[in-house]
């Protein structure tokens, strides 16, 4: 007589990687009716425990678990993350910094470039923006890493088609600089490099502009149009 034992399959989510187990021991005597295609390794052998898979309840859930989770991945989030939040703000307050504190930095910089030597009380400040610059850089790989994995929620308010690509667009080139500004930046200091430098100053003046029409538009957007995008970089709670 064989004994069946039906182990309880695991949540649908993870059906495709726990599919449902039945042990048959003991099979002398007889043999349990199952479809051939149930069974993993070919005709049981006689004298000994055979392990046998059925796909069929399986497969049906792994059907509907992945439909499940297309679903998910292709609805938007409803709001930021607190991490989110934290590195936006992060991120905006060492730019802030990096703006105000640059003169010691632009010393160094000149002197070096033609071979004086730098003022004392202007390594201080040049170290400084060099390590707040690479600050910059790790947060925002971390943010744009979460935006890939976790998403964002999408731009509300902004029904006109010109007014959405104009946020877009600025989303889009601060992010670029972002990554632009302090990856120049270094190659000009540690490689000595005056093309880098160039490309750094440039980079550092259009992000300036562009953060500024950013902050516009958020607050056009929070009084005007009376959207809750600021409203939701404000709110440190995690979705």
């Amino acid at each position: 007589m064989s004994v069946v034992i039906v182990m309880p399959s695991a949540p649908a989510q993870l059906t495709c990687f726990w599919p449902t187990v039945l042990t048959v021991r003991d099979r002398r005597r007889q043999d349990v009716a199952l479809p051939q295609s149930a069974r993993i390794g070919g005709p049981p052998m006689r004298g000994r425990p055979d392990l046998i898979l059925t796909d069929f309840a399986s497969r049906l859930r792994c059907k509907t678990s992945s439909s499940r989770s297309s679903t998910m991945a292709d609805s938007p989030v409803a709001s930021y993350s607190k991490t989110q939040i934290w590195l936006h703000w992060s991120i905006a307050a060492l730019i802030l910094v990096q703006f105000l504190a640059h003169d010691g930095m632009e010393h160094v910089w000149r002197s070096l470039r033609r071979g004086q030597e730098a003022a004392a009380g202007d390594w201080p400040l040049a170290y400084m923006h060099v390590v707040l610059g690479l600050a910059v850089l790790a947060l925002a790989t971390w943010r744009l890493w979460l935006r890939g994995t976790r998403g964002v929620p999408p731009v509300s308010g902004l029904e006109h088609p010109a007014l959405r690509l104009l946020a877009q667009a600025t989303h889009f080139a601060i992010y670029a600089l972002i990554f632009v500004v302090p990856i120049s930046g270094a190659a000009a200091w540690f490689l000595q490099l005056p093309g880098a430098g160039l490309v750094h100053v440039v980079g550092k003046n259009v992000l300036l502009y562009l953060v500024l029409l950013h902050i516009a538009g958020a607050l056009v957007q929070h009084f005007v149009l009376k959207t809750d995008v600021l409203r939701q970089m404000l709110a440190f709670r995690q979705a």
